[in-house]
């Protein structure tokens, strides 16, 4: 009795805080299929990690421009760099 009540005062808690309620946070999970997953995108962020980390230990990871402008056009070219030489 004392663990339903602790549930039902968190599902409480979390609906107040603008939370969902409990029974909802695995039947979303359950309706994902290969399919939905690979049109969202889903898997994806493992190639943009690796060319960061291409990128990085390549190029440096450090900027020395001080100026906004410039330190945005530094980057530029140091993607663009990088990316020509893959």
């Amino acid at each position: 009795m004392a663990k339903k009540a602790t549930v039902e005062r968190v599902a409480e808690l979390a609906m107040r805080l603008g939370g969902r309620p409990l029974a909802d946070y695995g039947s979303t999970r359950s309706r994902m299929s290969e399919q939905y997953l690979e049109r969202k995108g889903y898997g994806s962020r493992w190639a943009v990690e690796a060319f960061f980390s291409g990128l990085k230990r390549t190029m440096g990871s450090t900027l020395t421009s001080r100026k906004p402008s410039q330190l945005l056009a530094e980057a530029a070219f140091k993607v663009l760099a990088y990316t020509l030489r893959r």
